[in-house]
């Protein structure tokens, strides 16, 4: 422990564990250079040895002296902390440190190697943490349960790291950091750490890999809080979300970066959503990003064939086998599909933990979705019937997002509960049918009648344009509203006439605004040229809302093969309270 100063006068002296030192001026340069060796992280011996004899001794006599009367505190490296990987500056980090370590294993490597299994080998159902070496930066996880520290590792291997050498002054930070937290913890959260660069230290969170399982019980707090573990700007789902130069009045907008993992397709999108502050925005912002990321996710294992049974079995413990060489579709056709069926080999440091959930490896598991992805068409997921809720099958090329689309498809919507993602997913496909179609449509009246939410809103729009208008689809099983402006309609189902009123005027506000801005590509999906002022006129409807069980009826009237698809296939997401499912009425 290097506890010395040197006074206006010169004199050199220190705190040690004997008391307080005044040090002979002859010694002061000699002790000066031994603790610049001890701050620079360089091993005194090491150092010593590039000396002359002569030097090289005094040096060791000055380090032993230090030691001695306190003002140098050299520690053994315990018994119980065992080192693995390139681990010189942990054990130099642990040589320095002051506080009691636990029995833990500590390791250094580069991201991607087999010197992690080494790792957990050493710990077995102890603890472990590591500084995992990336282009430009070290990045601390743990320590922890060794067993969490492999999914914790998995999940940073699939982010946006490489493998690379940081500069040493970041390896030494790093190893200092994992130090401290082998002595004082983590904090109890096992899925953030530290990334260290040469410019300073940043917390990093994660989730676990898609295809391995979540940490038991649901994740607490409210639904900013928790969501905010799905972003990270190197290893989220979501990499970043913000308001950039979208306009802002009078609806708020608010863009997510999306990035997939174990995707049929790659992913990395941008998500925009509005809402009437910049909280809302954000947060359907979020909901739509997650949409769109279960929606391009698939796990293998939940993939059967057309008789309902699973194709990927497991062949040893790293490998598994696509059974596709009879696959069946529901209409009878049976295909042989050469080239599917095989074993998928195994990447080091990817199998599964013993006693995890399923022996398939991470490897085959991306071999597998891989094949899948050839011909989605020709293997399915199970479903249920939208009309009556029973068992179906849904081809993955229908039930996941197979091509390049720029946002989830129409029927996708996620929410904190599978109730209001399925209304919100089948209004969507309502909608998207309201949006094509021609149907009699009735002028609101303007009236002291209309609610106050319904009233607000005809307000916006009328600040938009006074020309603008509100009308009601008569005749339509679901409650049905258009909001027309000069530029265009836009068409909005809800469980009322004044829900569907409120957002059909909230979408067309967005609409002309994004379009006054010159950002056509905004525009809602259900943006249609302007229709003509009708010249029937009605009061706002007063039915009462139709219910989940009505939604239903109404898509199943048009689309009786419709299907509802769970996108509950990440259990990292789900943990979040994250809920979300995908109507497919056209298989």
């Amino acid at each position: 422990m290097n506890t010395y100063t040197i006074d206006h006068e010169g004199r050199t002296c220190g705190l040690s564990e004997s008391g307080p030192l005044e040090l002979s001026t002859a010694l002061s340069p000699w002790i000066r250079l031994v603790s610049s060796w001890v701050d620079q992280g360089r091993d005194v011996e090491e150092a010593a040895d590039e000396m002359d004899g002569a030097h090289a001794r005094q040096a060791r006599r000055i380090r032993d002296a230090m030691i001695s009367v306190g003002v140098l505190r050299q520690l053994e490296t315990p018994g119980a902390v065992r080192f693995v990987g390139a681990s010189a500056e942990l054990a130099r980090a642990v040589e320095r440190g002051s506080l009691p370590l636990p029995d833990v294993v500590l390791g250094a490597g580069p991201l991607h190697g087999d010197w992690f299994g080494d790792v957990l080998t050493a710990a077995g159902a102890g603890r472990a943490g590591v500084v995992l070496f990336t282009e430009g930066a070290a990045v601390v996880a743990g320590p922890m349960d060794a067993r969490r520290l492999e999914d914790v590792v998995t999940a940073l291997r699939c982010g946006g790291l490489a493998d690379g050498r940081p500069g040493p002054a970041a390896v030494r930070t790093a190893a200092a950091q994992l130090v401290r937290r082998a002595a004082l913890g983590t904090g109890g959260d096992d899925w953030s750490g530290l990334t260290v660069t040469r410019e300073g230290t940043t917390n990093w969170r994660a989730l676990p890999h898609p295809w391995r399982p979540a940490p038991p019980g649901p994740a607490a707090g409210p639904f900013d809080e928790r969501v905010m573990a799905a972003v990270d700007p190197v290893h989220g789902v979501v990499r970043e979300i913000a308001e950039d130069d979208l306009p802002q009045v009078p609806r708020h907008l608010a863009r997510a970066r999306v990035v997939g993992r174990a995707s049929i397709r790659p992913l990395d999108l941008d998500v925009v959503a509005d809402g009437p502050d910049y909280e809302q925005a954000r947060r359907r912002t979020m909901l739509a990003a997650l949409a769109l990321y279960l929606e391009s996710g698939l796990d293998p294992r939940a993939v059967v064939d057309a008789a309902g049974e699973p194709v990927l079995t497991v062949t040893t413990d790293t490998t598994a086998t696509l059974d596709t060489t009879a696959t069946t579709d529901p209409t009878g056709t049976t295909d042989g599909t050469d080239g599917l069926a095989g074993d998928a080999t195994e990447a080091p440091g990817t199998t599964d933990a013993p006693g995890t959930d399923g022996a398939i490896g991470l490897a085959a598991l991306r071999a597998a979705t891989d094949r899948i992805a050839a011909d989605p068409g020709r293997h399915f997921l199970p479903a249920r019937r939208v009309s009556d809720d029973g068992p179906a099958l849904v081809p993955v090329a229908r039930a996941r997002r197979c091509d390049g689309g720029a946002g989830p498809a129409p029927g996708t919507a996620a929410a904190e509960t599978r109730e209001d993602a399925l209304t919100a997913a089948l209004l969507d496909v309502l909608e998207s049918w309201a949006a094509g179609a021609t149907a009699p449509v009735a002028r609101v009246l303007d009236g002291d009648g209309l609610p106050a939410d319904v009233r607000d809103a005809l307000d916006r729009l009328r600040l938009v344009d006074r020309g603008a208008w509100l009308g009601v689809v008569t005749g339509s099983t679901v409650p049905t509203a258009v909001a027309t402006t000069p530029h265009g309609t836009a068409h909005a189902c809800g469980i009322s006439h004044a829900a569907a009123a409120v957002r059909a005027m909230e979408q067309a506000v967005l609409a002309d605004q994004v379009l006054m801005h010159g950002r056509p590509d905004l525009v809602p999906r259900t943006w249609t040229p302007a229709l003509p002022p009708p010249d029937r006129t009605t009061g706002l409807p007063g039915t009462a809302p139709i219910g989940l069980a009505g939604l239903r009826r109404a898509v199943a009237e048009r689309a009786p093969d419709a299907v509802v698809a769970d996108l509950d296939h990440d259990p990292g997401i789900v943990r979040l309270g994250i809920s979300a499912v995908k109507v497919v009425a056209d298989r």
